[in-house]
């Protein structure tokens, strides 16, 4: 009875605690945005110059949520470009049943990362900085298993795809550094 009772207390102060960390946003995400600070964001991405362009080109004084919308926002016009004009496109045309098969599987992928970068706005505007950072490490991973899909068939990646989904990585890197300064 005693370990149940424990158990209970354990459970209940885990809870709280959780719900309280949830409830309660970071008040980094009113900081505004400097030179410095986006070149300690950029530094942690996988292409800190790409990372810089992309974020230098927001006016001075923005908050670090609003670069994180900004963000979240770019990924997801690209993700949604790649797969209606890119991957639908190459689908369609394919002859070659198991390269059509990676294709089907790219389009899924991207699907599935337009809906985690979806999800991740949400989270961010829920003050969710750790569920952001998820959503955003799911979109970068669902690009580089569309690549990986060219790999394990043994197809060549065309260019545009794997530029497309460098991209796709590139930009879920920066939400991803920046969810951890929020």
């Amino acid at each position: 009875m005693r370990k149940a009772i424990l158990f209970f207390l354990v459970s209940l102060i885990t809870f709280l605690v959780s719900t309280r960390t949830h409830a309660e946003p970071s008040n980094n995400n009113n900081i505004k945005v400097s030179k410095s600070l986006i070149a300690d964001i950029c530094k942690t991405t996988l292409n800190p110059p790409f990372c810089a362009q992309v974020l230098n080109s927001k006016p001075p004084g923005t908050s670090l949520k609003e670069l994180a919308e900004f963000s979240i926002k770019l990924a997801e016009i690209h993700a949604k470009k790649t797969h209606d004009d890119l991957i639908v496109k190459l689908l369609e045309k394919e002859r070659n049943p198991r390269l059509k098969d990676v294709y089907e599987s790219c389009k899924e992928n991207y699907e599935d990362s337009i809906d985690s970068l979806n999800d991740g706005k949400k989270a961010l505007n829920s003050g969710d900085f750790g569920g952001l950072n998820n959503f955003a490490s799911a979109a970068e991973t669902d690009a580089d298993t569309c690549q990986e899909g060219f790999e394990e068939g043994s197809f060549a990646e065309p260019p545009q795809v794997k530029q497309a989904n460098k991209k796709l990585e590139d930009l879920s890197s920066i939400i991803l550094s920046i969810s951890n300064k929020l």
